[in-house]
């Protein structure tokens, strides 16, 4: 909110008949008593829209109070004068002008005492940008007037994402803003500080989203804010919001074993396909199959993921995962999947045997890659336990499977 303050004696003077001084040209009797009161006080003791000496002179705007306005915006405006004589029964009326677009009339005023008004106007989107005049009529008809003193300009940006006051936002996070009519394109800023002093990002784009590059710092309250920017460089109205990071933790690669960047976390869950691995709870864990991992840490009551990390194992990388068996999913309805990881070349056997140990499936392969899965169909059979029997090279795995 802004307050204009115009020349309070020269509208008066400017609502009185030219008057006389000691020359000898003739004096009105009002300019008489203006003079001899100057004579006894200063002036500004008799200036009152309600003094006798003025009560018949021009209307005058003598103050403003107002933001700039937005196109496509409500905008309110508040208006002190003198000889105005407003009234709660008879409403002003006020309008803005400029050149020669069609004038802004006050969708409404509210009465506030004889010398103020609050005016209310809406911004059409195709308002010209620049300042307006503004004109109230009193309730007898008459008008005051203050020349270029509303600005009108592009609307205030809505931040949309971070959301004002999020907490626990990634340090890598990207920026989602509102369109506004008329915007060519929009600049971004973003500080550690409220006043914007050194920006950590200061960036223009014609986009309605920005990604940076660099992550921001964890653990810190982010300022932000976007304006528009129109034709010839005219910038909007700015819109401020906030949020917090948190400290979001990195997967970091040894050898066999994954770490979590942040080693004095509160707690840790480490999380493989996107679901948790039980008892993983530690800053290291200890890799025994391939897949895309992630871990949680959570430090100062904000719990955040880190970027995933995917592990592909090949014939070069057996040092990294162990060989393994696996059946799943147990119990089913009869389709299951034989998972096997092995560095070297080697013999797969699986064979299937009901609870008196006779053979019901057999299946034999050489595993020419280091990952393999065997897909099994057991639906023909009735429903009970069955011993799935899988030879990989060396390693030999049973398990009990539940036929549903």
């Amino acid at each position: 909110m802004k307050t204009v303050r115009l020349c309070l004696f020269c509208l008066l003077l400017a609502g009185l008949p030219f008057a006389a001084d000691a020359r000898g040209v003739e004096s009105t009797p009002g300019q008489q008593t203006l003079q001899a009161a100057a004579a006894e006080e200063p002036l500004e003791t008799k200036i009152s829209g309600r003094d006798v000496i003025f009560g018949q002179g021009t209307p005058s705007i003598t103050a403003v109070e107002t933001d700039d306005g937005g196109i496509g915006e409500d905008l309110e405006v508040t208006i002190t004068g003198v000889n105005t004589e407003f009234s709660q029964t008879t409403p002003a009326t006020a309008w803005l002008t400029f050149a020669a677009a069609t004038p802004i009339t006050s969708s409404y005023t509210s009465y506030r005492s004889p010398t103020k008004i609050v005016a209310n106007f809406t911004i059409p989107e195709n308002a010209p940008i620049g300042l307006w005049s503004l004109r109230v009529r009193t309730p007898d008809n008459r008008t005051a007037e203050a020349d270029n003193i509303v600005e009108v300009t592009l609307a205030a940006v809505q931040p949309l994402s971070p959301a004002i006051d999020a907490t626990c936002v990634a340090p890598r996070t990207g920026f989602r803003w509102q369109a506004v009519k008329r915007a060519r394109e929009y600049q971004l800023q973003a500080s550690y500080s409220e006043d914007f002093s050194n920006p950590v990002i200061d960036q223009k784009t014609q986009e309605l989203i920005y990604r940076p590059d660099e992550a921001l710092e964890g653990n810190q309250q982010i300022y932000w804010r976007v304006v528009g920017i129109g034709d010839n460089g005219v910038t909007g109205n700015e819109m401020n919001s906030r949020f917090s990071t948190g400290l979001q933790p990195a997967i970091e690669r040894q050898g066999g074993s994954l770490h979590c960047s942040i080693q004095d976390a509160d707690s840790y869950q480490w999380y493989r396909d996107g679901t948790p691995i039980e008892f993983a709870t530690e800053s290291v864990y200890q890799v025994t199959q391939p897949g895309e991992y992630l871990v949680e840490a959570e430090t100062f009551g904000c719990t955040m993921l880190s970027e995933p990390l995917r592990i592909t194992v090949s014939v070069d990388d057996c040092g990294l995962v162990r060989p393994y068996i696996s059946l799943s999913p147990n119990p089913s309805d009869g389709r299951t999947v034989v998972t096997t990881h092995s560095c070297n070349d080697a013999p797969l056997t699986i064979r299937v045997a009901d609870v008196r140990g006779q053979e019901v499936l057999q299946f034999s392969s050489l595993m020419t890659a280091t990952s393999f899965a065997q897909e099994l169909d057991l639906s023909s059979l009735a429903a009970g336990v069955y011993y799935v029997h899988v030879r990989n090279g060396n390693r030999v795995k049973v398990f009990n499977f539940i036929r549903q």
